[in-house]
């Protein structure tokens, strides 16, 4: 009997599903709020595609060819401010675009859930743009993409998580010249039925349907972020990083997939043609590639394809080389996954039992000094600079208090 890969290390990625023409396999919501897929045995003929499809089981070759890597940022201050990092994604698709080909990447729909979709059109770019805290659907592109690269000559710049992109390769079962592929540093895939709640549950307190959430809302810096969330009603909320719960939750390592924890792509070896991430860490002393705090994104080019889009785009960017060593200790994930919390099973029994508001009183808790320091440290991002700027804003406080009470 046909086995799919255990549901412990199933990434999710839907190619399984995509790949299977009896329509014998389906996608439910697991008890972790991820969805699921499973064989369906009474209509499964037994032809192993499924098997041959899945990365897991089957896994896409990583890159061999030598890799460059870069700290780079977008010339176009308007860019840079309204990304993640650095801005290199979008100008990246914007060369794409404007050469009649199409971009593939994570956006919100209607219903603020997180799903792949395809533009080609430069005014919907933004809809990719900015990090999104949510594991994508990727379900609804698949066979469209596929599609475009077997009938037209189209370029087709196709962004995700390390196992999205392994998924796709093997749906598609070769590398195709017109597609290009870009994966992101990822730290680990929340899950899209604790944020459906999640949502829900801000829309009661504001009487109103949440239109918009920035996870990574430059307010002040890049370092210091902040998260913005708009309501239909115009209400607008903002929250520094240690005091959002949807943050705070998915940097405590509980709300993420269960196949995170032994992820096999949390190397420097890479199996997308470009990697993107934040360049945590950066120092520079020269004046012309100094760290303004306005965003600075991390580049890997892993092979030929990715040298030649991120070539075509220089002309918009500030780039400079970086060792490999540098690269990998910015980003933790390049090195190895993060580890399973102790009370993950407490964590998602709440999430069965308690209400919502129940289980956030339980797992959500502002960040204390003592929190913060070790998250720097931890993460290896401006390690001293965030700690010792939020310390300043507490004395600040204090000292304001005490002058208002003489």
């Amino acid at each position: 009997m046909i086995q799919l890969c255990d549901n412990s290390i199933c990434t999710g990625c839907m190619a399984c599903y995509a790949s299977c023409n009896q329509q014998a396999i389906e996608i439910q919501e697991n008890n972790f709020g991820f969805l699921q897929p499973s064989i369906k045995h009474d209509v499964c003929i037994e032809c192993g595609i499924c098997v041959k499809t899945c990365p897991v089981l089957s896994p896409s070759p990583f890159q061999k060819e030598k890799q460059k890597g870069f700290a780079s940022w977008s010339t176009n201050e308007n860019i840079r401010k309204n990304s993640s990092s650095g801005g290199v994604f979008y100008e990246l698709s914007h060369t794409i675009i404007t050469s009649g080909g199409v971009v593939c990447g994570a956006a919100f729909n209607e219903k603020m859930e997180v799903e792949h979709r395809i533009i080609s059109n430069l005014n919907e770019l933004p809809l990719l743009m900015g990090s999104k805290y949510v594991q994508s659907n990727i379900l609804p592109v698949l066979k469209e993409v596929k599609s475009i690269l077997t009938s037209t000559s189209h370029k087709v710049l196709f962004s995700g998580t390390p196992c999205q992109i392994a998924g796709l390769l093997n749906y598609l079962h070769k590398r195709y010249d017109n597609l290009i592929t870009i994966d992101i540093v990822c730290h680990g895939v929340p899950s899209p039925g604790l944020w459906h709640k999640y949502i829900r549950y801000q829309k009661t307190n504001q009487s109103s349907d949440l239109i918009s959430y920035k996870f990574r809302y430059k307010k002040k810096s890049w370092t210091f972020f902040h998260s913005q969330l708009l309501f239909k009603n115009g209400q607008k909320i903002e929250y520094n990083w240690f005091k959002d719960p949807w943050i705070r939750i998915f940097l405590q390592n509980k709300c993420l997939r269960e196949s995170c924890y032994t992820c096999h792509y949390t190397s420097i070896h890479r199996i997308s043609d470009i990697t993107l991430a934040d360049f945590w860490g950066y120092k520079s002393n020269n004046k012309d590639d100094k760290n303004t705090d306005k965003g600075i994104s991390l580049v890997l080019l892993n092979s030929s394809n990715g040298i030649s889009l991120f070539n075509s785009s220089k002309h918009k960017l500030k780039y400079f080389p970086r060792s490999l060593e540098a690269i990998s200790k910015s980003q933790r994930s390049l090195s190895k996954p993060w580890s399973k919390p102790i009370d993950y099973e407490n964590f998602w029994q709440d999430y069965h039992l308690l209400s919502f508001e129940g289980f956030l009183r339980k797992n959500f808790k502002e960040a204390s000094p003592s929190d913060i320091g070790s998250f720097c440290a931890k993460y290896g991002f401006v390690k001293t600079g965030l700690f010792l700027r939020w310390k300043i804003n507490k004395i600040k406080d204090i000292i304001k208090k005490h002058i208002l009470h003489k």
